[in-house]
This record gives C-alpha cells, structure tokens and sequence, in this order.
C-alpha cells in the first residue's frame, strides 16, 4: 500500500509493504512529478491511498516502537502465521460460523505477550464478523476498548490487506 500526502512544505509518500516501510518526501516546490517519478514503480502493483500527515507521520515515526498483537483467525487453507498469531475457529465464504474461538487459547496468548494494541482479524468477517467480536470481548477485558482495532470495519475480502490495515489502525 502506498499512502500519499500533500502538504504545504512536503510532499509525502509512505509504501508498506510486508518486508519494510519506505518514505519518500520531497519538498511541495519541486511539484507532484517529482515524488510520483520515484513512487511510480510501485503505483501499478499495489493500492494508494491519499492520506493525511498523521498517520504518515505515525507510521514513519513510530513503526518499531509499536507492539501491536495481532490474532488472526484464517480457518483452513493457507498458512497466515507470518502475520501474527493464529487462533482456532473460523467463518466460512458464506458467513457460516464452522468452528467457534477457543476463549481460553485467546486468554493464555494475552496473558504470555507483551503489546500496547490488538487487530484481529478473521477471514470471512466481512460476511460475519461474530468471531471478531467475541475475541474483542476477551480482549476487552484486559485491556479495554480503546486500543483494539477489528478487520471487518475495513471491509473488502482482500484478507492479506485487511490484516495490515487493521494493524494499521490499531
């Protein structure tokens, strides 16, 4: 994902991808084309977003200082570990819940790590997002509503990007 902002001094540029986050700025006299000649490259193969200068800036600044646990909940099929960790249960294409959350699984993972915000993010919970919300419930009993952020309010069922964005907004 490549996020743009265009302010009154610079002229920003943030690609996140999964590897690394890099930054191209410019100043705003030297005009758009100068920043778009250098993100161009990547313009075609992933999405863009115009955004604004705090979540740039937040990105940019605080992106290793963040300890985000991220609990995904995939159900079969592809490996999504990588990602963070991996719960049981899971929804079905059709909004089907097939296996429900291990409660006990979600609390020893919560009492082992150390984060300061959780996205969770189930596959189909843009179908159903029932399973989303009983792993808030556990979560929410730890630490409160305010630092947990929930993939189906991003919407759209590109999972691999609907992760990273809700790690994003956590």
């Amino acid at each position: 994902m490549i996020g743009i902002d265009i302010g009154g001094c610079n002229l920003v540029s943030v690609r996140v991808s999964e590897e690394e986050i890099t930054l191209f700025k410019k100043p705003a006299t030297m005009g758009i084309e100068s920043l778009s000649k250098e993100i161009k490259p990547y313009m075609e193969k992933e999405r863009v977003v115009v955004t604004t200068s705090l979540p740039i800036n937040l990105l940019v600044s605080k992106f290793e200082e963040m300890r985000t646990l991220t609990l995904i909940i995939p159900g079969p099929g592809l490996n999504y570990s990588k990602y963070g960790f991996i719960l049981k249960g899971y929804v079905n294409h059709r909004g089907d819940v097939v296996e429900k959350i291990d409660e006990e699984e979600v609390r020893k993972i919560l009492e082992r790590e150390k984060f300061q915000n959780v996205a969770i993010a189930s596959k189909f919970s843009v179908r159903n997002p029932s399973l989303e919300e009983e792993v808030r419930k556990i979560v929410r009993e730890k630490i409160g509503d305010k630092r947990i952020a929930l993939s189906y309010y991003v919407g759209g069922l590109n999972y691999p990007a609907r992760i990273n964005t809700t790690v994003i907004n956590a």
